[in-house]
């Protein structure tokens, strides 16, 4: 069960977030590190936490390269 219960959770969570298929598992780690369900010592879970952080600092850093190429759009609404 415990299984189960940690991998649907981040299976809905990467869904969500729009992650690619191939981070899958090191999402899963990281949230069980995170949640502290996972038998690591606190080095490890500092590590697996630092990767985390890492990860998503550099998936921003892209998307918001990437949203920088992108055409200039007039906003859909505006107070003005």
């Amino acid at each position: 069960m415990s299984e189960i219960s940690s991998v649907i959770p981040a299976c809905v969570m990467a869904r969500l977030l729009w992650l690619e298929d191939d981070v899958f598992d090191r999402f899963c780690r990281w949230g069980t590190a995170f949640m502290l369900s996972a038998d690591l010592t606190p080095e490890e879970r500092e590590g697996s936490n630092i990767d985390l952080v890492e990860y998503f600092q550099n998936l921003v850093t892209l998307l918001d390269a990437a949203l920088s190429l992108a055409p200039k759009r007039r906003p859909f609404c505006s107070a003005t």
